[in-house]
């Protein structure tokens, strides 16, 4: 009887540092930056999420490919909390349908990583793009010696027969202020901007934001950042 008492205790002990593992989900797992211009760099963040009352613990997160970092990748995420956590993807001389899936091993499972998904379409820069295309394709914000370049001015050109809607999907927050058109009129202009933060200071950041247009394939496009200091 003792022995089969010690065998209950032990299998509920096992039992219950099973279930104490955290519930760890990223609820959007997937992201497509649409039209993405070659040899850039882009950035998208994924929330980190444990709905439980235990804490995870991020043993590490292999992309599968050198051009793809995770930024300030977390050792552990807290009880019932969420840590938002950015991937910088570097397309080089990719053209075309691409993608990259990394992988985030937690707790031990080595077995069974959580999967994330970063899709686009690498162009060559032109403004041949459609629905729409934009100028300039990249924004460049510097400072060299006297000379401050906080914002740049983009130029939408809506080439279809209608009017197109436009939806600011993604952008750093914290880095930047971006302002778009509403809309863009049929076979019409409109600008927008994005605008360094003042919070920013001389720090140099890469980052990217994403914009999605209202013609039936819901178009996306993302216009890399880059802040670079002289």
């Amino acid at each position: 009887m003792k022995h089969t008492l010690t065998t209950v205790f032990l299998l509920l002990a096992l039992a219950g540092s099973a279930f104490a593992q955290a519930d760890f989900r990223i609820p959007s797992s997937r992201y497509d930056f649409g039209l993405i211009p070659q040899h850039s760099t882009v950035v998208h963040y994924f929330w980190f999420t444990v709905r439980s009352d235990d804490t995870l613990s991020v043993k590490k997160i292999v992309t599968g490919c050198t051009c793809t970092i995770p930024q300030d990748q977390p050792d552990k995420v807290g009880p019932n909390d969420s840590v938002l956590v950015g991937f910088t993807w570097d397309i080089e001389k990719r053209i075309g349908n691409t993608s990259v899936h990394p992988r985030i091993y937690h707790d031990g499972q080595e077995p069974n990583p959580i999967h994330i998904a970063m899709k686009g379409l690498a162009i060559r820069p032109s403004d041949t793009t459609r629905p729409v295309s934009v100028s300039p394709r990249k924004a460049e914000l510097s400072v060299a010696g006297q000379v401050v370049i906080d914002s740049v001015e983009f130029v939408f050109h809506n080439h279809s027969k209608l009017d197109l809607e436009a939806t600011v999907v993604s952008y750093p927050v914290s880095q930047c202020d971006v302002v778009i058109p509403d809309s863009v009129a049929a076979g019409a202009d409109a600008t927008g901007y994005i605008r360094i933060l003042p919070q920013v200071g001389n720090n140099e950041f890469i980052s990217s934001v994403t914009i999605e247009f209202s013609d039936p394939r819901k178009t996306r496009m993302t216009i890399p950042i880059r802040r670079k200091i002289y």
